[in-house]
């Protein structure tokens, strides 16, 4: 869309609009990313974390599941 708008239509200032909202975007949402990518990295804190994060997501599901099976939404009987 960019590129037909901004480009073809030669609305340049549509090109400097977007610029301009990646760079705040990128200013105001970077901390998040940021720690994202330093727990890809390999920490032995943020390790243990995500495996007690994946042991909870992995109970909710099985909770969630347990559940489906005793109260369906459809009883096909």
């Amino acid at each position: 869309m960019l590129w037909h708008f901004g480009i073809r239509g030669k609305r340049f200032y549509l090109i400097v609009g977007t610029a301009f909202l990646g760079v705040v975007m990128m200013a105001t949402v970077g901390g998040k990313l940021y720690d994202r990518f330093t727990a890809l990295s390999g920490d032995s804190t943020t390790e243990q974390s995500a495996y007690g994060s994946y042991e909870d997501r992995k109970y909710l599901m099985l909770r969630a599941l347990d559940g489906i099976k005793h109260y369906p939404i459809l009883d096909w009987a």
